[in-house]
């Protein structure tokens, strides 16, 4: 029969020193000790300060969760603080970037409209610097010039005449010719005194109720006004005004009619006009009717002049706008990668936030003390990374 000494702990319920006095037969045996309760004979010593070795095991066990879980929990409170921070400083970030964004847009935006007019307007100098000369000259060589220039050479005396002449006649034409205002209104008077003056005759002569009788006092009224009332024709202008020169500027005749009608004065007008586009005084304006084959020419030149002009400055213009949007797309260029940088950082953010919610979840998935420790260090090892 063996016989066990056994050292109690005063904290647990567990022995500290166990002896065995192996007896014979399980020494014989190959036993550690005999089996069987009646077999053994258990001696109780006085206790012994502490704890048994397993239970000591269990407490550090115990401390060390308790100290991963304070470790985790401060953990999270300096990710929180840092996300919470760092939400902040994002957006404080995004607004001064949106802020010098605008900014920078606005000045970019007025530069650009300054630098589009400042080009807009050299092109335009430059352009009439280049075809100023080609111009003159056309209007200096032109047949038309020359036969003008000869003609006030020769007769100085008559160009003054007949610009006097013609400014008197322009003057007359325009108070012979009303406007349409004009008309309207005396147009107006006109029929209200005519219509006075015909109730007045025609008072009693019959009866008003009958449609037909209507119909004819009507047309009678129409007759009667326009009887009484038209206007007759515009006089003639006098004959000395219709004095010109040949086209070689050598001797006088008469022209065919003077203007006596608004078209033919609005044509003399308009040739006045085409001759004070070449720099020559209107007094020495020739008959259009003299001259049509050097007119249309002349014409002709200064159309194509223009249509080359036209063509050169469309395609400055062109020049000018494909450069400033060049421009434009360049200095976009910082702005997008700063889009892009804002991306980066935002998908990083996004990232982070997805860990620390895996990690909330794995805690909450598993809660078993025995894997908690292994799993734990894991996951703050992969969280450091």
């Amino acid at each position: 029969m063996c016989h066990l000494t056994r050292h109690m702990a005063t904290e647990c319920p567990h022995p500290i020193v166990e002896n065995v006095d192996q007896c014979e037969d399980s020494i014989w045996e190959g036993l550690d000790q005999c089996e069987g309760e009646n077999e053994i004979t258990v001696e109780t010593k006085e206790p012994i300060e502490g704890k048994c070795m397993m239970c000591q095991q269990m407490d550090a066990e115990r401390r060390e969760h308790q100290n991963m879980q304070a470790v985790i929990e401060q953990i999270g409170e300096e990710f929180r603080a840092r996300a919470e921070n760092a939400d902040a400083d994002f957006e404080r970030i995004m607004e001064e970037s949106r802020r010098e964004a605008e900014e920078r847009n606005r000045i970019q935006e007025a530069d650009e409209e300054a630098q589009i007019a400042r080009l807009m307007e050299e092109s335009r100098r430059e352009f009439q610097t280049q075809n100023q000369g080609t111009l003159d000259d056309v209007n200096a060589n032109s047949d038309l010039a020359k036969a003008l220039a000869a003609s006030r050479r020769t007769t100085p005396s008559n160009d003054a005449k007949f610009e006097y002449e013609l400014a008197q006649a322009l003057a007359l034409s325009k108070e012979q010719i009303p406007t349409a205002e004009d008309e309207e209104a005396q147009m107006k008077v006109i029929m209200e005194e005519s219509l006075r003056q015909y109730q007045d005759q025609n008072q009693g002569a019959y009866g008003d109720e009958d449609a037909q009788l209507q119909a004819i006092l009507e047309l009678s009224k129409i007759e009667w006004h326009r009887q009484t009332w038209q206007q007759p024709p515009p006089p003639d202008l006098e004959a000395s005004l219709s004095v010109d020169m040949d086209p070689q500027g050598r001797g006088k005749g008469h022209r065919p009619g003077a203007p006596t009608s608004l078209g033919q004065v609005e044509q003399l007008q308009s040739a006045l006009s085409s001759f004070s586009f070449f720099g020559l005084p209107s007094s020495s304006a020739a008959s259009p009717s003299h001259q049509p084959g050097t007119q249309s020419q002349e014409s002709k030149e200064i159309g194509a002049i223009r249509a080359q002009q036209q063509a050169a400055y469309e395609a400055s213009l062109a020049a000018d706008r494909e450069k400033a949007k060049k421009k434009k797309e360049e200095e976009e260029a910082p702005r997008k990668h700063a889009e892009e940088a804002t991306k980066q950082a935002e998908n990083s953010k996004q990232a982070q936030h997805s860990i620390e919610e895996s990690g909330e979840e794995y805690e909450q998935e598993h809660d078993d003390p025995a894997l908690l420790k292994a799993k734990r260090l894991a996951f703050l090892d992969r969280l450091q990374k």
